[in-house]
């Protein structure tokens, strides 16, 4: 499970290194009216990918999507386990949806640079999360996932608020490293404990719930970002580092540090 959920992340990771990069290229040699429409192909070109896949069909539930919907909400706001990941990445990811706003102005204002530049730093922070994500797959978290995720959270946080001070490119290269790289320790202990702790008749509705829930943050993060950015950027990402060490205590005092595995409990049975 732990490498399966490692390819996971790594193939999302990659998209996170090779988009930023690509982005910048294109609005440095072009404009960004090229970059969007290269953007929408490549959406384009993914769903047709889709198109020749034959899904198994659905077990009859004889219930709505909503009903189906509203379980899964139901399952995870009372398993102790699913609940305190899911609050802690999306408080945390309140750092992700500032880093969108504020990095392109910390490029722009503070270093003087210019799109390559924040496209850069993306594509690093993807390298990190993908070297991260191969090294940790390989490592069994069964036990451990708590201890990761808090510090992963932590290091996210460390990062934003290095940002936040930095005058330098190279410190500004060091933190986007720190936070891709981390990605590893929170998404994969988070994604394996999530598994266990599920019932797998609960699963798929879970994975929707708790997904939606991770990264409500980046959102909510860009919006309050985006006020904040206006007067100060810098203001805006240690608030983000704020978030992330909230975040992490948030995994502390809710994860339950019984990591075991899951054992069906009728009372969290939908």
């Amino acid at each position: 499970m732990g490498r399966a959920n490692g390819i996971d992340v790594v193939t999302a990771e990659a998209s996170l290194m090779l988009g930023p990069a690509l982005a910048g290229l294109l609005v440095g040699w072009t404009n960004a009216q090229v970059a969007l429409v290269v953007l929408a192909t490549l959406w384009i070109a993914a769903a047709s990918a889709l198109l020749g896949v034959k899904i198994p069909k659905p077990t009859v539930t004889g219930r709505s999507v909503v009903q189906d919907t509203w379980a899964g909400i139901v399952y995870l706001a009372g398993n102790p386990w699913l609940r305190g990941i899911g609050l802690s990445i999306s408080v945390a990811n309140l750092i992700t949806g500032s880093l969108v706003v504020c990095l392109p102005l910390l490029v722009f204002q503070r270093f003087h640079s210019g799109a390559q530049l924040v496209g850069l730093l993306w594509a690093l922070a993807g390298i990190a999360g993908v070297l991260g994500s191969v090294l940790l797959g390989r490592i069994s978290t069964e036990g451990r996932e708590r201890r990761l995720l808090v510090c992963g959270l932590m290091l996210w946080a460390a990062g934003s608020l290095i940002l936040s001070l930095t005058h330098t490119v190279w410190l500004a290269i060091a933190a986007m490293l720190e936070i891709g790289g981390s990605n590893a320790l929170i998404f994969l202990p988070a994604w394996a404990l999530r598994q266990r702790r599920t019932d797998p008749d609960m699963l798929g509705r879970v994975l929707t719930s708790s997904t939606a829930l991770y990264f409500s943050g980046i959102p909510i993060g860009s919006a309050i970002a985006g006020v904040i950015a206006r007067s100060s950027p810098q203001a805006a990402l240690a608030l983000a580092g704020v978030a992330g060490v909230i975040g992490a205590l948030l995994a502390v005092t809710m994860i339950p540090r019984d990591s075991d595995v899951f054992v069906s409990d009728p009372v969290l049975s939908i």
